[in-house]
């Protein structure tokens, strides 16, 4: 399902990007829609830090322009060295929200060349997970997250972070998708996976 921060205390609205799931009833997603403002011409840049605190209770809105809940809880890269790249949401009331639910892989239940899937828009697509948990730079050089590699068979934009990533063999979560780089030669790309287990 696709979301949007809302435009609070002067912040501008973060782009668009998915719900991973529910965890102790709160939604989870990408910490890109702290992270990220959309400016006027559509171009993203970063939230100042200094303003990163006024997100607490900021709407988060379905891409129909529902509310879905306000943000409650996340880790602020800039504090932290290796910090987990998610933020929780406490969903409202009324808010509809059908997510399956899924256990989480355990690294030991991961092998590199394990078929993975992805599913949006009701259009599966499936990748191969390329390495097992190790540390990468996210966003900038300084800020680190644990994560899988995982390979996918076509290009992927930057509005799919957040997307759960399954395994085939299990239909276990292996993660959050984070991070997209395409490979513009062959079609591929190239996804950082949050691991399930460390959400």
């Amino acid at each position: 399902m696709g979301i949007y921060r809302s435009q609070f205390k002067g912040i501008e609205k973060s782009p668009e990007r998915q719900i991973y799931g529910i965890k102790n009833g709160l939604l989870v997603a990408p910490i890109d829609i702290c992270i990220y403002e959309s400016g006027f011409n559509t171009s993203v840049r970063f939230t100042p830090v200094d303003k990163l605190i006024n997100l607490i209770n900021a709407p988060v809105n379905n891409t129909a322009d529902a509310e879905m809940g306000t943000i409650k809880s996340f880790e602020s890269p800039w504090e932290l060295s290796n910090f987990k790249p998610v933020v929780f949401i406490k969903l409202k009331k009324d808010a509809q929200v059908l997510i399956p639910s899924r256990l989480a892989a355990r690294p030991l239940e991961v092998r590199e060349g394990d078929s993975v899937g992805l599913s949006m828009n009701r259009f599966n697509i499936s990748g191969s997970v390329e390495k097992i948990i190790d540390e990468y730079p996210y966003l900038r050089p300084e800020w680190r997250v644990q994560a899988y590699l995982v390979k996918f068979n076509r290009k992927l934009t930057n509005n799919v972070h957040g997307a759960p990533v399954v395994l085939t063999s299990s239909n276990k979560l292996l993660g959050m998708l984070i991070i997209t780089e395409d490979n513009m030669t062959n079609g591929n790309t190239k996804a950082l996976v949050f691991p399930a287990h460390l959400i």
